[in-house]
């Protein structure tokens, strides 16, 4: 309750004044920006016709755009979760897993199998190619 007010009361001095009132505004950003502002209200047509030209623009230019909020991975993988009824044993849990570990060694187009019990997997995998498929077989509790 107390970092706030004094962040803000460090950060947030008030300004001292100057002797001249507009000193402030007799600086170059503020004379540039003056000016810009000046521009655009005395050719407002104009500033709403640019406007509405880069709206225009930026909605035919989205539709160039990949639709995808993930990027496709060059790595085969397949996620398997399995559940077993709540309060199921480790060496119950583990059994099950080999079990189904054992089915799909036997695919040919499976190279690797991974499994995890009693915790999920790692929160993340860096994307490499390897150009195997994979199965991990995750139990999440």
């Amino acid at each position: 309750m107390i970092v706030t007010p004094y962040l803000g009361h460090v950060l947030l001095k008030p300004t001292h004044h100057v002797a001249g009132e507009d000193a402030a505004y007799q600086t170059l950003f503020y004379r540039r920006f003056r000016a810009a502002v000046t521009w655009c209200v005395r050719r407002r047509w104009t500033v709403i016709a640019l406007t509405i030209i880069a709206l225009a623009v930026g909605v035919a230019a989205m539709q160039r755009v990949e639709k995808q909020f993930f990027p496709q991975s060059d790595r085969l993988e397949i996620l398997i979760e399995m559940w077993l009824p709540e309060g199921a044993s480790y060496e119950a849990t583990h059994a099950e897993a080999l079990k189904l570990e054992t089915l799909l060694r036997q695919d040919p187009d499976v190279a690797h199998v991974l499994n995890y019990i009693g915790q999920g997997a790692p929160r993340f995998v860096l994307g490499w190619t390897s150009g195997w498929p994979t199965a991990i077989l995750p139990n999440w509790w």
